[in-house]
Protein backbone atom coordinates (compact mmCIF):
# COMPACT_ATOMS: atom_id res chain seq x y z
CA UNK A 1 0.00 0.00 0.00
CA UNK A 2 1.44 3.41 -0.96
CA UNK A 3 1.67 6.35 1.42
CA UNK A 4 -1.24 7.99 -0.39
CA UNK A 5 -3.48 4.97 0.14
CA UNK A 6 -2.52 4.76 3.80
CA UNK A 7 -3.18 8.45 4.31
CA UNK A 8 -6.57 8.55 2.64
CA UNK A 9 -7.77 5.51 4.56
CA UNK A 10 -6.85 7.41 7.75
CA UNK A 11 -8.20 10.73 6.52
CA UNK A 12 -11.63 9.24 6.12
CA UNK A 13 -11.77 8.94 9.91
CA UNK A 14 -10.77 12.56 10.54
CA UNK A 15 -13.36 15.23 11.26
CA UNK A 16 -13.58 17.47 8.21
CA UNK A 17 -15.85 20.35 7.19
CA UNK A 18 -18.69 19.52 4.87
CA UNK A 19 -17.45 19.78 1.29
CA UNK A 20 -19.29 21.43 -1.56
CA UNK A 21 -18.41 22.08 -5.16
CA UNK A 22 -15.43 20.51 -6.90
CA UNK A 23 -12.90 20.65 -4.06
CA UNK A 24 -12.05 17.20 -2.77
CA UNK A 25 -8.82 17.71 -0.85
CA UNK A 26 -7.93 18.98 2.61
CA UNK A 27 -7.25 22.54 3.76
CA UNK A 28 -3.94 22.38 5.64
CA UNK A 29 -2.39 25.12 7.73
CA UNK A 30 1.29 25.64 6.90
CA UNK A 31 2.91 25.03 10.28
CA UNK A 32 5.58 27.68 9.64
CA UNK A 33 3.02 30.19 10.89
CA UNK A 34 2.82 28.63 14.35
CA UNK A 35 6.49 28.87 15.38
CA UNK A 36 5.69 29.36 19.07
CA UNK A 37 4.05 25.92 19.22
CA UNK A 38 7.34 24.03 19.39
CA UNK A 39 5.93 21.10 21.40
CA UNK A 40 3.98 18.72 19.19
CA UNK A 41 0.97 18.36 21.54
CA UNK A 42 0.70 22.17 21.68
CA UNK A 43 0.87 22.39 17.89
CA UNK A 44 -1.85 19.77 17.54
CA UNK A 45 -4.16 21.45 20.06
CA UNK A 46 -3.68 24.83 18.38
CA UNK A 47 -4.57 23.44 14.96
CA UNK A 48 -7.69 21.87 16.42
CA UNK A 49 -8.59 25.16 18.11
CA UNK A 50 -8.21 26.90 14.75
CA UNK A 51 -10.60 24.38 13.16
CA UNK A 52 -8.04 22.92 10.74
CA UNK A 53 -8.31 19.20 10.04
CA UNK A 54 -4.84 18.94 8.49
CA UNK A 55 -1.38 20.48 8.53
CA UNK A 56 1.43 21.08 6.04
CA UNK A 57 4.22 20.24 8.48
CA UNK A 58 7.67 21.83 8.18
CA UNK A 59 10.40 19.17 8.11
CA UNK A 60 13.45 21.28 7.33
CA UNK A 61 16.09 23.40 9.09
CA UNK A 62 14.30 25.68 11.55
CA UNK A 63 11.03 23.75 11.11
CA UNK A 64 8.91 21.82 13.56
CA UNK A 65 10.85 18.66 12.69
CA UNK A 66 14.59 19.06 12.18
CA UNK A 67 16.11 16.97 9.34
CA UNK A 68 18.80 15.49 11.57
CA UNK A 69 16.11 14.17 13.93
CA UNK A 70 13.46 13.22 11.39
CA UNK A 71 13.51 9.47 12.12
CA UNK A 72 12.79 10.11 15.82
CA UNK A 73 10.72 13.31 15.79
CA UNK A 74 8.47 12.96 12.74
CA UNK A 75 6.70 9.91 14.24
CA UNK A 76 6.30 11.81 17.53
CA UNK A 77 4.79 14.80 15.75
CA UNK A 78 2.55 12.59 13.67
CA UNK A 79 1.24 10.75 16.74
CA UNK A 80 0.47 14.00 18.60
CA UNK A 81 -1.36 15.39 15.58
CA UNK A 82 -3.29 12.19 14.97
CA UNK A 83 -4.40 12.15 18.61
CA UNK A 84 -6.17 15.49 17.99
CA UNK A 85 -7.63 14.31 14.69
CA UNK A 86 -5.20 16.34 12.57
CA UNK A 87 -4.09 14.77 9.29
CA UNK A 88 -0.69 15.24 7.64
CA UNK A 89 -1.24 14.98 3.87
CA UNK A 90 2.00 16.82 3.08
CA UNK A 91 5.26 18.00 4.55
CA UNK A 92 7.47 20.89 3.48
CA UNK A 93 11.16 20.02 3.25
CA UNK A 94 14.39 21.65 2.16
CA UNK A 95 15.39 18.67 0.04
CA UNK A 96 17.04 19.41 -3.32
CA UNK A 97 19.21 16.34 -3.84
CA UNK A 98 19.29 12.65 -2.97
CA UNK A 99 22.83 13.28 -1.69
CA UNK A 100 21.40 15.24 1.26
CA UNK A 101 21.94 13.00 4.33
CA UNK A 102 18.37 13.77 5.40
CA UNK A 103 16.80 12.74 2.08
CA UNK A 104 16.37 9.00 2.59
CA UNK A 105 15.32 9.09 6.27
CA UNK A 106 12.87 11.93 5.59
CA UNK A 107 11.14 10.26 2.67
CA UNK A 108 11.14 6.76 4.12
CA UNK A 109 9.87 7.90 7.54
CA UNK A 110 7.14 10.07 6.02
CA UNK A 111 6.01 7.30 3.68
CA UNK A 112 5.98 4.75 6.50
CA UNK A 113 3.64 7.03 8.45
CA UNK A 114 1.34 7.29 5.44
CA UNK A 115 2.21 10.90 4.46
CA UNK A 116 1.66 10.91 0.69
CA UNK A 117 3.40 14.09 -0.52
CA UNK A 118 6.26 16.45 0.20
CA UNK A 119 7.31 19.86 -1.07
CA UNK A 120 10.84 20.15 -2.41
CA UNK A 121 13.39 22.77 -1.40
CA UNK A 122 14.52 25.61 -3.68
CA UNK A 123 17.09 25.90 -6.45
CA UNK A 124 18.36 29.47 -6.92
CA UNK A 125 18.97 30.78 -10.42
CA UNK A 126 22.61 31.46 -11.23
CA UNK A 127 23.86 33.46 -14.20
CA UNK A 128 21.08 33.42 -16.75
CA UNK A 129 23.58 33.06 -19.59
CA UNK A 130 23.99 29.44 -18.44
CA UNK A 131 20.27 28.80 -17.91
CA UNK A 132 20.07 25.60 -19.98
CA UNK A 133 22.95 24.07 -18.05
CA UNK A 134 21.34 25.03 -14.74
CA UNK A 135 18.02 23.42 -15.69
CA UNK A 136 19.86 20.25 -16.70
CA UNK A 137 21.70 20.21 -13.37
CA UNK A 138 18.49 20.63 -11.38
CA UNK A 139 16.85 17.88 -13.41
CA UNK A 140 19.76 15.55 -12.61
CA UNK A 141 19.45 16.34 -8.89
CA UNK A 142 15.72 15.75 -9.00
CA UNK A 143 16.14 12.39 -10.68
CA UNK A 144 17.72 10.96 -7.53
CA UNK A 145 14.98 12.35 -5.28
CA UNK A 146 12.23 11.06 -7.57
CA UNK A 147 13.79 7.60 -7.43
CA UNK A 148 14.06 7.72 -3.63
CA UNK A 149 10.42 8.81 -3.48
CA UNK A 150 9.37 5.97 -5.77
CA UNK A 151 11.20 3.45 -3.60
CA UNK A 152 9.59 4.82 -0.44
CA UNK A 153 6.17 5.53 -1.96
CA UNK A 154 5.91 9.33 -1.57
CA UNK A 155 5.28 12.03 -4.21
CA UNK A 156 7.22 15.28 -4.69
CA UNK A 157 5.88 18.77 -5.39
CA UNK A 158 7.95 21.46 -7.17
CA UNK A 159 7.06 24.99 -5.95
CA UNK A 160 6.81 27.93 -8.39
CA UNK A 161 8.29 30.42 -5.89
CA UNK A 162 8.73 33.94 -7.28
CA UNK A 163 12.05 35.78 -7.42
CA UNK A 164 15.44 34.26 -8.13
CA UNK A 165 14.31 30.66 -7.75
CA UNK A 166 14.18 28.15 -10.59
CA UNK A 167 10.52 27.55 -11.30
CA UNK A 168 9.48 31.18 -10.86
CA UNK A 169 9.21 31.04 -14.65
CA UNK A 170 6.72 28.18 -14.77
CA UNK A 171 7.88 27.00 -18.18
CA UNK A 172 11.29 26.31 -16.60
CA UNK A 173 9.57 24.21 -13.95
CA UNK A 174 7.68 22.34 -16.67
CA UNK A 175 10.88 21.79 -18.67
CA UNK A 176 12.52 20.21 -15.62
CA UNK A 177 9.64 18.04 -14.39
CA UNK A 178 7.59 16.92 -17.38
CA UNK A 179 9.87 14.01 -18.38
CA UNK A 180 9.54 12.25 -15.00
CA UNK A 181 6.82 9.78 -14.05
CA UNK A 182 3.87 12.06 -13.14
CA UNK A 183 2.84 9.75 -10.34
CA UNK A 184 6.00 10.51 -8.33
CA UNK A 185 6.57 14.20 -9.03
CA UNK A 186 4.33 17.13 -9.87
CA UNK A 187 3.81 20.72 -8.85
CA UNK A 188 3.06 22.64 -5.69
CA UNK A 189 1.16 25.40 -7.47
CA UNK A 190 1.15 28.84 -5.86
CA UNK A 191 -1.32 31.33 -7.42
CA UNK A 192 0.18 34.14 -5.33
CA UNK A 193 3.74 33.67 -6.57
CA UNK A 194 2.41 32.95 -10.06
CA UNK A 195 0.63 36.33 -10.04
CA UNK A 196 3.76 38.09 -8.75
CA UNK A 197 5.70 36.73 -11.72
CA UNK A 198 2.89 36.47 -14.27
CA UNK A 199 0.78 39.57 -13.76
CA UNK A 200 -2.60 39.80 -15.41
CA UNK A 201 -2.94 36.38 -17.07
CA UNK A 202 0.44 34.71 -16.68
CA UNK A 203 -0.77 32.82 -13.60
CA UNK A 204 -3.65 31.37 -15.65
CA UNK A 205 -1.42 30.32 -18.52
CA UNK A 206 1.04 28.79 -16.07
CA UNK A 207 -1.72 26.97 -14.21
CA UNK A 208 -2.99 25.32 -17.39
CA UNK A 209 0.56 24.41 -18.40
CA UNK A 210 1.12 22.61 -15.08
CA UNK A 211 -2.47 21.57 -14.33
CA UNK A 212 -2.35 17.85 -15.06
CA UNK A 213 0.56 17.47 -12.63
CA UNK A 214 -0.56 19.73 -9.77
CA UNK A 215 -0.44 17.85 -6.47
CA UNK A 216 -0.72 20.70 -3.93
CA UNK A 217 -1.86 24.34 -3.99
CA UNK A 218 -0.64 27.19 -1.75
CA UNK A 219 -3.24 29.70 -0.55
CA UNK A 220 -2.00 33.24 0.20
CA UNK A 221 -2.26 36.77 -1.18
CA UNK A 222 -0.18 39.91 -1.79
CA UNK A 223 -0.08 43.44 -3.14
CA UNK A 224 2.71 45.61 -4.57
CA UNK A 225 4.28 48.28 -2.37
CA UNK A 226 6.89 50.85 -3.27
CA UNK A 227 9.65 51.42 -0.70
CA UNK A 228 12.64 53.69 -1.28
CA UNK A 229 11.84 53.80 -4.99
CA UNK A 230 11.68 50.01 -5.34
CA UNK A 231 8.57 47.87 -5.75
CA UNK A 232 8.23 44.76 -3.58
CA UNK A 233 5.51 42.17 -2.99
CA UNK A 234 3.90 42.51 0.41
CA UNK A 235 1.85 39.58 1.73
CA UNK A 236 -1.61 40.31 3.08
CA UNK A 237 -4.90 38.70 4.20
CA UNK A 238 -6.38 36.13 1.87
CA UNK A 239 -8.86 37.72 -0.52
CA UNK A 240 -7.58 41.24 0.07
CA UNK A 241 -4.73 41.41 -2.41
CA UNK A 242 -4.02 41.06 -6.12
CA UNK A 243 -4.57 37.33 -6.62
CA UNK A 244 -7.74 36.82 -8.65
CA UNK A 245 -9.24 34.17 -6.39
CA UNK A 246 -12.65 34.47 -8.02
CA UNK A 247 -11.15 33.49 -11.38
CA UNK A 248 -8.97 30.82 -9.80
CA UNK A 249 -11.81 29.07 -7.97
CA UNK A 250 -14.00 29.45 -11.07
CA UNK A 251 -11.66 27.01 -12.79
CA UNK A 252 -13.64 24.52 -10.74
CA UNK A 253 -10.89 21.96 -10.42
CA UNK A 254 -10.57 21.53 -14.18
CA UNK A 255 -8.78 19.99 -15.96
CA UNK A 256 -7.96 18.10 -12.74
CA UNK A 257 -9.74 17.88 -9.35
CA UNK A 258 -8.49 20.30 -6.70
CA UNK A 259 -5.63 18.81 -4.67
CA UNK A 260 -4.87 19.62 -1.03
CA UNK A 261 -4.51 23.31 -0.15
CA UNK A 262 -1.74 24.66 2.08
CA UNK A 263 -2.97 27.82 3.82
CA UNK A 264 -0.31 30.42 4.46
CA UNK A 265 -0.71 33.91 5.98
CA UNK A 266 -4.40 34.73 6.11
CA UNK A 267 -4.55 37.94 8.12
CA UNK A 268 -1.76 38.78 10.50
CA UNK A 269 1.49 38.37 8.56
CA UNK A 270 4.14 39.30 11.12
CA UNK A 271 5.89 37.03 13.57
CA UNK A 272 5.02 38.95 16.72
CA UNK A 273 2.01 41.13 17.41
CA UNK A 274 1.80 43.13 20.61
CA UNK A 275 -0.88 45.37 22.02
CA UNK A 276 -0.34 48.71 23.76
CA UNK A 277 0.70 46.98 26.99
CA UNK A 278 3.43 45.10 25.14
CA UNK A 279 1.72 41.75 25.65
CA UNK A 280 0.92 39.30 22.90
CA UNK A 281 -2.80 38.64 22.65
CA UNK A 282 -3.70 34.95 23.21
CA UNK A 283 -5.43 34.80 19.86
CA UNK A 284 -2.70 36.58 17.95
CA UNK A 285 -0.66 33.59 16.90
CA UNK A 286 1.50 34.12 13.88
CA UNK A 287 -0.67 34.23 10.80
CA UNK A 288 -3.89 34.88 12.70
CA UNK A 289 -5.58 37.63 14.68
CA UNK A 290 -9.01 36.03 15.13
CA UNK A 291 -8.50 32.28 14.82
CA UNK A 292 -12.13 31.27 14.32
CA UNK A 293 -12.82 34.08 11.86
CA UNK A 294 -9.67 33.31 9.89
CA UNK A 295 -10.49 29.61 9.70
CA UNK A 296 -13.95 30.56 8.43
CA UNK A 297 -12.39 32.80 5.78
CA UNK A 298 -10.17 30.07 4.37
CA UNK A 299 -13.06 27.58 4.32
CA UNK A 300 -15.25 30.16 2.66
CA UNK A 301 -12.75 31.07 -0.03
CA UNK A 302 -12.19 27.40 -0.81
CA UNK A 303 -15.95 26.86 -1.10
CA UNK A 304 -16.10 24.70 2.02
CA UNK A 305 -18.06 27.26 4.01
CA UNK A 306 -21.81 27.93 3.97
CA UNK A 307 -23.39 29.38 0.79
CA UNK A 308 -22.94 33.13 0.49
CA UNK A 309 -20.29 33.32 3.21
CA UNK A 310 -18.20 35.57 0.97
CA UNK A 311 -20.27 38.05 -0.99
CA UNK A 312 -18.83 38.70 -4.42
CA UNK A 313 -18.44 42.09 -6.04
CA UNK A 314 -16.21 45.14 -5.79
CA UNK A 315 -17.48 46.26 -2.38
CA UNK A 316 -16.80 42.89 -0.76
CA UNK A 317 -13.31 42.81 -2.29
CA UNK A 318 -12.67 46.35 -1.07
CA UNK A 319 -13.69 45.45 2.48
CA UNK A 320 -11.43 42.40 2.41
CA UNK A 321 -8.65 44.58 1.04
CA UNK A 322 -8.94 47.03 3.90
CA UNK A 323 -7.89 44.28 6.29
CA UNK A 324 -4.62 43.91 4.44
CA UNK A 325 -3.66 47.01 2.54
CA UNK A 326 -5.27 49.91 4.30
CA UNK A 327 -2.56 52.28 3.18
CA UNK A 328 -2.46 50.78 -0.31
CA UNK A 329 -6.25 51.09 -0.64
CA UNK A 330 -6.36 54.74 0.36
CA UNK A 331 -6.61 55.95 -3.21
CA UNK A 332 -9.65 53.72 -3.79
CA UNK A 333 -11.28 55.23 -0.70
CA UNK A 334 -10.69 58.80 -2.01
CA UNK A 335 -7.97 59.28 0.51
CA UNK A 336 -4.69 60.85 -0.46
CA UNK A 337 -2.58 58.63 -2.67
CA UNK A 338 0.72 57.25 -1.39
CA UNK A 339 3.57 59.53 -2.37
CA UNK A 340 1.71 62.72 -1.49
CA UNK A 341 4.26 64.57 0.61
CA UNK A 342 2.13 66.53 3.08
CA UNK A 343 -0.83 68.79 3.73
CA UNK A 344 -2.32 71.10 6.33
CA UNK A 345 -6.03 71.02 7.19
CA UNK A 346 -8.46 72.43 9.75
CA UNK A 347 -11.13 70.26 11.34
CA UNK A 348 -14.09 72.58 11.78
CA UNK A 349 -17.50 71.85 13.27
CA UNK A 350 -20.56 71.26 11.15
CA UNK A 351 -20.00 68.50 8.55
CA UNK A 352 -17.43 66.66 10.65
CA UNK A 353 -19.67 66.92 13.70
CA UNK A 354 -22.57 65.46 11.74
CA UNK A 355 -20.47 62.63 10.39
CA UNK A 356 -19.07 61.86 13.84
CA UNK A 357 -22.30 61.74 15.84
CA UNK A 358 -20.88 58.66 17.53
CA UNK A 359 -17.37 58.22 18.87
CA UNK A 360 -15.13 56.65 16.20
CA UNK A 361 -13.75 53.17 16.70
CA UNK A 362 -10.09 52.20 16.73
CA UNK A 363 -9.04 50.41 13.56
CA UNK A 364 -5.26 50.48 13.36
CA UNK A 365 -3.64 47.32 14.69
CA UNK A 366 -0.94 44.82 13.82
CA UNK A 367 -3.22 42.61 11.74
CA UNK A 368 -2.24 44.35 8.52
CA UNK A 369 1.49 44.54 9.10
CA UNK A 370 4.45 44.04 6.84
CA UNK A 371 5.48 40.80 5.27
CA UNK A 372 8.55 40.01 3.26
CA UNK A 373 9.47 36.47 2.22
CA UNK A 374 13.16 37.21 2.85
CA UNK A 375 12.96 39.21 6.11
CA UNK A 376 11.47 38.55 9.52
CA UNK A 377 8.96 41.13 10.74
CA UNK A 378 7.80 42.56 14.05
CA UNK A 379 4.91 44.84 14.95
CA UNK A 380 3.67 46.42 18.15
CA UNK A 381 1.07 49.04 19.10
CA UNK A 382 1.85 51.95 21.40
CA UNK A 383 -0.57 54.48 22.85
CA UNK A 384 -0.01 58.00 24.19
CA UNK A 385 -2.65 60.31 25.69
CA UNK A 386 -1.97 64.06 25.41
CA UNK A 387 -3.82 67.13 26.67
CA UNK A 388 -5.80 69.08 24.09
CA UNK A 389 -3.98 72.05 22.60
CA UNK A 390 -5.07 75.37 21.17
CA UNK A 391 -2.24 75.19 18.68
CA UNK A 392 -1.76 72.94 15.66
CA UNK A 393 -1.45 69.18 16.07
CA UNK A 394 1.39 68.05 13.84
CA UNK A 395 1.80 64.41 12.77
CA UNK A 396 4.70 63.28 10.58
CA UNK A 397 4.44 59.72 9.24
CA UNK A 398 7.88 59.99 7.66
CA UNK A 399 8.65 57.39 5.01
CA UNK A 400 6.02 54.64 4.55
CA UNK A 401 4.02 55.68 7.61
CA UNK A 402 0.29 56.36 7.20
CA UNK A 403 -1.69 58.92 9.20
CA UNK A 404 -5.39 58.62 10.05
CA UNK A 405 -7.08 61.36 12.11
CA UNK A 406 -10.51 60.99 13.72
CA UNK A 407 -12.54 63.62 15.50
CA UNK A 408 -14.13 62.82 18.87
CA UNK A 409 -15.90 64.62 21.73
CA UNK A 410 -13.20 64.21 24.37
CA UNK A 411 -10.96 67.05 25.50
CA UNK A 412 -7.76 65.08 24.90
CA UNK A 413 -5.62 63.59 22.14
CA UNK A 414 -5.07 59.85 21.81
CA UNK A 415 -2.14 58.75 19.66
CA UNK A 416 -2.12 55.09 18.58
CA UNK A 417 1.17 54.23 16.90
CA UNK A 418 1.79 51.06 14.87
CA UNK A 419 5.53 50.34 14.95
CA UNK A 420 6.62 47.92 12.22
CA UNK A 421 10.12 46.58 11.66
CA UNK A 422 11.80 44.10 9.32
CA UNK A 423 15.25 42.53 9.67
CA UNK A 424 17.24 39.37 9.01
CA UNK A 425 16.08 37.64 12.20
CA UNK A 426 13.16 37.85 14.62
CA UNK A 427 15.49 39.02 17.38
CA UNK A 428 16.93 41.80 15.22
CA UNK A 429 13.46 42.96 14.15
CA UNK A 430 12.26 43.09 17.77
CA UNK A 431 15.48 44.83 18.84
CA UNK A 432 15.06 47.42 16.10
CA UNK A 433 11.59 48.26 17.44
CA UNK A 434 13.11 49.09 20.83
CA UNK A 435 15.31 51.72 19.17
CA UNK A 436 12.28 53.62 17.84
CA UNK A 437 10.90 56.46 19.97
CA UNK A 438 7.55 58.19 19.54
CA UNK A 439 7.96 61.91 20.24
CA UNK A 440 4.78 63.75 21.32
CA UNK A 441 6.01 66.94 23.04
CA UNK A 442 3.86 69.96 22.25
CA UNK A 443 1.46 67.78 20.19
CA UNK A 444 4.24 67.45 17.61
CA UNK A 445 4.02 63.72 16.87
CA UNK A 446 6.74 61.86 15.04
CA UNK A 447 9.01 58.83 15.36
CA UNK A 448 12.78 58.84 15.73
CA UNK A 449 15.03 55.87 15.13
CA UNK A 450 18.03 54.52 13.24
CA UNK A 451 18.36 54.91 9.49
CA UNK A 452 16.53 52.28 7.45
CA UNK A 453 18.46 49.98 5.13
CA UNK A 454 17.35 47.41 2.59
CA UNK A 455 17.72 44.54 5.09
CA UNK A 456 16.83 46.48 8.24
CA UNK A 457 13.96 48.92 8.01
CA UNK A 458 11.07 50.36 9.95
CA UNK A 459 8.01 52.57 9.73
CA UNK A 460 5.41 53.99 12.09
CA UNK A 461 1.77 54.61 11.18
CA UNK A 462 -0.63 56.61 13.32
CA UNK A 463 -4.29 56.65 14.27
CA UNK A 464 -4.90 59.92 16.12
CA UNK A 465 -8.12 60.86 17.92
CA UNK A 466 -8.47 64.63 18.37
CA UNK A 467 -11.13 67.11 19.57
CA UNK A 468 -13.44 67.82 16.65
CA UNK A 469 -12.36 71.42 16.37
CA UNK A 470 -8.63 71.05 15.91
CA UNK A 471 -6.00 72.48 13.63
CA UNK A 472 -3.87 69.82 11.96
CA UNK A 473 -0.64 69.64 10.03
CA UNK A 474 -0.15 66.18 8.54
CA UNK A 475 2.79 64.92 6.58
CA UNK A 476 3.92 61.58 5.15
CA UNK A 477 6.08 60.23 2.35
CA UNK A 478 4.91 57.13 0.47
CA UNK A 479 2.19 56.64 3.09
CA UNK A 480 -1.45 57.70 3.16
CA UNK A 481 -3.46 60.35 4.98
CA UNK A 482 -7.14 60.04 5.93
CA UNK A 483 -9.43 62.33 7.94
Amino acid sequence: MTAAAVFFSRAARLAQPEKTGGFGGLVCLFSKHLPEQKLYPDLARTLKELSFAAVDLTVRPGGHVLPERVAEDLPRAFAALEEQGIGVPMITTGLTSARDPAARPTLSTAARLGIPRYKLGYYPYGKLATLDAQLAQVRAQLAGLVELGREAGIEAGFHNHSGAYIGAAMWDAWEIVHGFDPHWIGFYFDPCHATIEGGDNGWNIGFHRLADRIKMVAVKDFFWEKTKGKWAARMCPLGGGMVDWKAFWALGGHPVPWPHLSAHRIRNPGRHRRGPAGKQSPGHRKGFCNPKKDASRILCLTHLGPPGCLTSGPLARLMEGLLCARRNAMANRKWLAPGFIGMAVFLAGGPLMALQSREPASELDCNDGWHNDRLETFCEMREHTLPATAGSIRVDGRENGGVSVKGWSRDSILVRAQVETAAETEKEAEGLAREIRIETAGAQIQAEGPSSRSRRRWSVSYEVFVPRQSSLSLRTHNGGISI
